[in-house]
């Protein structure tokens, strides 16, 4: 928790702007603001403490402080009760003085109503007047389907974490309800390095979050999301700011994660260029949304808010209303105030998956510092009431309004023909041309990815390097992806349709990501050349090649499960209904690739020992290959059992002791799954 050593009275300015009125109203008064920083920090401390097992402490006596806190906040600023209870609008614009974000705005309780604010509006921080640098990347244009990247990294206290995560990534799949997708989800938990995250993090449009976060009150900057190994700091936000946008909105649902101090250095201290938390490096690197929570929270509680907020948001809501249906949905626990942690910035107006007019709903409320006193010192802002590059930043969000006339280009594609018409005597024909257009992908495929290792300097990590070792069991999708929404090709919906099934059965496979492989190389290589990553991907052990060829009644679905090291490649097909909506007959596309999958999966894992030492030994076998903890491998003809104890992080390499048989083992001997 960090200390003022002296009382310091600021001179405020509040303005209010009405989008009916020419004119704004703007009232100056002097306060010690300093004083209810203070208290709100030892309060959270508290709230903390309280959440923890076997505190003790009454969740009435929380509630009681926290709407304490909010009356005493109200009664510095009669004048914002004033004004806001007279209002008809819905939306609270909240543009604050970035010297004034550690105060809990959203938590001014108004007698009155007996609400807090965020109960009353839908409401959003746009912090201004930084002298922070705001880091310049392209725009990030938002074209249907959209990407979402939902993170799981669940400790041994935090279960809630992944099942947050599936149930997120099944809702989104199951929005994809019809022909027109508007959002498709990749989701990873567990084992997610910092590295990770900041290879892929631009690839999305959104990001969930789930899982512990830390907070350092004295150095903020070393605050971050706790992942495998390291936490996922603002030093990493920072590094890949610039030239790739970053994701539009982020979700941060973790403990503290929008926990915050004064965003300028402290008396006495440089300006180090160090980011103040999480949400501080996400807005200066162009996020347009951030979504977190002031303390630590409950976890089945944060799970509710997140499934709701994504019901509401997806259905066309607007971010801050999303939010705070999402808050409403949780109140009438009556005891739990984790509803009430969340804290969102970025403008509430903004709809994502809908057009809207911007309307008259809204009030703006600008909380600027005019002066600042402190041991007899007087200091004055710069500029206090010009709009600071990161709230014109944020205001991009308007252009989402072109978005209006998309809905209606999806109508009916099935019943556009690009190819002739099946029929079973052409089945032959059908497959010598589909064989024609898989040779020229798998060339275009090669090419990338020889410019991808060229550029990044990776070796070429082939499937496997011998004739013995298995082939990794992992699988990549190629169609015909188009990422702009207005030229939605066909084949997408077919192979969104495809992975959400596979995403949902247990196979030895695991599916990498959702955009199709030609367009991951294309992205990392962009990427590289504009030096903004410097990624080691492996090349998939299997490729899934998806085509269409559709007719007025139904639509053939042509697919090739091929073997990247190998090529040796399994044919399948599936006819659907043009008549109904691809999802709803993803089980039928799916069902024989799933046999084929799990039929591959349940070959015996052969592999070699790559390393012997005094401490342990390592089998060229691991994650990738379907391998598992406990899983034993027969050394060939050795009368030696083998146990995996531990899988590395390259998932090629597993640790493994001996089980039965007393021999001495040597590099390259080989071993194969019992």
């Amino acid at each position: 928790m960090s200390k003022m050593a002296d009382p310091v009275k600021c001179t405020v300015r509040l303005t209010f702007q009405e989008p009916t009125h020419a004119l704004s109203n703007a009232v100056e008064k002097s306060v010690h603001l300093d004083q209810i920083g203070e208290r709100w920090n030892r309060l959270v401390e508290k709230i903390n403490a309280a959440n923890q097992p076997g505190n003790g402490v009454s969740p009435y006596a929380i509630s009681d402080k926290i709407r304490g806190i909010g009356r005493d906040l109200a009664k510095l600023f009669p004048e914002i009760t004033e004004k806001l209870t007279s209002t008809k609008a819905d939306f609270l614009i909240l543009e604050i003085d970035a010297r004034l974000v550690h105060i809990p705005w959203e938590l001014l309780y108004d007698m009155g109503s007996g609400k807090f604010l965020c109960e009353r509006f839908s409401m959003g921080r746009m912090p201004h007047t930084t002298d922070q640098e705001v880091r310049v990347a392209e725009k990030r244009e938002l074209d249907k389907p959209f990407g979402i990247w939902i993170l799981a990294e669940p400790g041994k206290d935090l279960a809630d974490a992944a099942s947050e995560a599936r149930d997120i990534c099944a809702y989104v799949d199951r929005q994809m309800n019809s022909d027109t997708e508007t959002i498709h989800a990749d989701m990873d938990i567990g084992g997610i390095s910092p590295g990770k995250v900041r290879e892929r993090i631009k690839d999305y449009d959104f990001v969930h979050f789930a899982g512990h976060a830390d907070y350092n009150s004295q150095h903020p900057g070393q605050s971050g999301w706790r992942l495998k190994n390291a936490n996922f700091m603002p030093a990493d936000i920072e590094g890949i700011s610039g030239v790739r946008a970053m994701p539009a909105m982020i979700f941060s649902n973790a403990c503290q994660s929008a926990r915050t101090e004064k965003w300028e250095k402290r008396k006495g201290q440089a300006h180090t260029g160090e980011s103040f938390g999480l949400a501080n490096a996400f807005m200066l690197a162009g996020v347009r949304h951030y979504l977190g929570t002031s303390w630590e929270i409950r976890d089945e509680s944060g799970k509710k808010f997140a499934l709701r907020f994504y019901e509401h948001l997806l259905s066309g809501k607007a971010v801050g209303e999303a939010v705070r249906l999402a808050r409403l949905g949780l109140t009438a626990s009556g005891t739990d105030m984790s509803w009430a942690a969340y804290v969102l910035y970025g403008d509430p107006r903004t709809s994502y998956f809908r057009t809207q007019s911007e309307g008259d709903n809204w009030i703006r409320l600008q909380i600027t510092v005019v002066s600042a006193e402190e041991g007899g010192t007087r200091s004055s802002s710069k500029e206090a009431d010009t709009p600071a590059p990161i709230r014109q930043h944020l205001l991009l969000a308007g252009s989402l309004l072109i978005m209006g006339l998309m809905g209606i280009l999806m109508a009916d594609l099935f019943h556009e023909t690009r190819t002739p018409p099946p029929r079973q005597s052409d089945h032959k024909v059908e497959s010598r041309i589909f064989q024609g257009k898989i040779a020229d992908r798998k060339k275009r495929i090669d090419e990338l990815w020889d410019k991808y290792l060229g550029l990044s300097g990776s070796p070429r990590l082939a499937a496997s390097s011998d004739d013995w070792t298995s082939a990794p069991l992992t699988l990549a999708t190629v169609f015909e992806s188009q990422l702009s929404f207005s030229e939605q090709k066909r084949e997408d919906l077919a192979a969104r349709a495809i992975q959400s099934e596979l995403s949902h059965h247990d196979t030895a496979f695991t599916l990498l990501g959702r955009k199709s492989f030609d367009v991951v190389l294309k992205e990392l290589i962009r990427g590289i050349e504009t030096g903004q990553l410097r990624p080691r991907l492996k090349m998939p052990g299997y490729l899934l090649f998806i085509e269409l060829n559709c007719s007025e009644e139904q639509c053939a679905v042509l697919m090739e499960l091929t073997e990247s090291e190998t090529g040796r490649s399994y044919y399948l097909e599936e006819r659907v209904d043009t008549g109904r909506s691809v999802l709803s007959q993803k089980e039928k596309l799916s069902e024989e690739l799933l046999g084929k999958l799990k039929a591959i999966g349940k070959t015996p894992v052969q592999g070699i020992i790559s390393d012997v030492s005094d401490e342990e030994i390592l089998l060229n076998v691991g994650a990738d290959h379907g391998v598992r903890i406990g899983q034993k491998f027969r050394v060939a003809d050795q009368d030696a059992v083998l146990e995996v104890q531990g899988l590395k992080g390259d998932g090629r390499s597993c640790v493994a002791r001996i089980r039965e048989g007393a021999v001495s083992l040597e590099k390259g001997e080989k071993v194969k799954e019992m």
